[in-house]
């Protein structure tokens, strides 16, 4: 009854805060890669495009849109 999640949502759910921090997350996003290659190879009519970015997440900035504030006065 919930609403399907964006892209960025559903890619943090992949790949939660605390895996990784603890390094796990590399291991769980491989893993899930080879779970959807393995789907789309079982059931290609249900692919239309490829499956989605499951490359690690290098850097995370808030509010990557604003423009820096330099705090040296």
């Amino acid at each position: 009854m919930g609403t399907t999640p964006s892209i960025c949502t559903a890619r943090s759910d992949s790949s939660r805060q605390k895996d990784r921090h603890s390094g796990r997350d590399v291991e769980i996003l491989e893993t899930r890669q080879k779970v959807y290659e393995q789907a789309r190879a079982r059931h290609p009519q249900r692919w239309t495009g490829e499956t989605r970015n499951w490359n690690p997440i290098e850097e995370v900035r808030l509010n990557p849109d604003r423009i820096p504030i330099s705090l040296s006065a």
